[in-house]
């Protein structure tokens, strides 16, 4: 959902359709300010140290990998996330984007889609 709200919200139609109507500016406000504390919580989770719960699919020789791996991908999980998330969606909110900044922006929302795509089926 949050791919597609970028889509919508990255576009020069999304963002005046949004930013004129009160419902838009709530809908904008809720996902620009509050997406992992009003949306988050109705969708599933999953956890990597749930991983290391089941002893016979985690073995000691490989509990000290997995913990570094997982201090890893959290780092530059929560480093993306605020950056390619939240950082951009502040911008956008201020209105800072120039037209090439948005054109720019387009190539990284389609990567990103491309990137979600692969990490649902993998």
């Amino acid at each position: 959902l949050m791919t597609l709200f970028g889509f919508i919200y990255y576009s020069e139609a999304g963002y005046a359709l949004l930013s004129k109507t009160p419902v838009g500016q709530f809908v904008e406000a809720v996902w620009v300010f509050l997406p992992y504390v009003v949306v988050r919580p109705f969708f599933p989770t999953t956890h990597f140290r749930d991983a290391l719960k089941n002893e016979s699919r985690a073995s000691q020789s490989n509990r000290r990998f997995y913990d570094l791996g997982t201090v890893i991908i959290k780092f530059f999980y929560i480093a993306a996330k605020h950056y390619m998330g939240l950082y951009i969606n502040y911008v956008r909110f201020f209105d800072l984007f120039t037209a090439a900044d948005c054109r720019n922006l387009n190539w990284m929302v389609l990567a990103n889609a491309g990137t979600v795509s692969i990490s649902i089926f993998l």
